[in-house]
């Protein structure tokens, strides 16, 4: 009588679990691999830009004014009195707005007020090809992205 011949294979569970591995482990890396190597301008153009709409639904919300702020020397922003958030060190970052917004030569906010309307600005990104432009309007505080 001859023994059992072994399977030299794989079982169909251990080929389940590898590909439900690897698709977990693709969904969790792509964001971060598309900060890494993707369109950081453009990316960073839309996080501003999300970041300015929370700060101005903050001061609606709150009926209070909430700011923005861009720390271009620590490559940060802020709004109002919270933690910084990070931005990535290999971009140049600008800001124009209202003199009286104005910290320092690195540094300048945008002040939302409770009635929707702010202060104004403009944020440019550059990466050293291409530009990215977020633009707050004074009188009504609608924040238009151009990237």
């Amino acid at each position: 009588m001859q023994g059992l011949a072994k399977n030299s294979g794989y079982s169909l569970i251990e080929i389940i679990l590898v590909i439900a591995l690897i698709s977990t482990l693709s969904a969790a890396l792509t964001p971060l691999l598309m900060k890494t190597f993707g369109d950081t301008n453009s990316y960073v153009a839309k996080q501003i830009t999300t970041a300015l709409k929370k700060t101005r639904l903050r001061a609606k919300q709150s009926l209070r004014p909430s700011i923005f702020t861009l720390d271009i020397a620590q490559h940060n922003y802020r709004i109002d009195d919270f933690s910084a958030h990070k931005l990535p060190g290999n971009l140049k970052y600008s800001m124009t707005t209202a003199a009286d917004e104005v910290i320092s030569k690195d540094k300048a906010s945008i002040r939302f007020f409770p009635d929707g309307s702010s202060s104004g600005g403009k944020i440019v990104i550059d990466d050293g090809k291409t530009q990215s432009e977020v633009h707050v309007i004074w009188l009504t505080g609608k924040i238009d992205s151009k990237i």
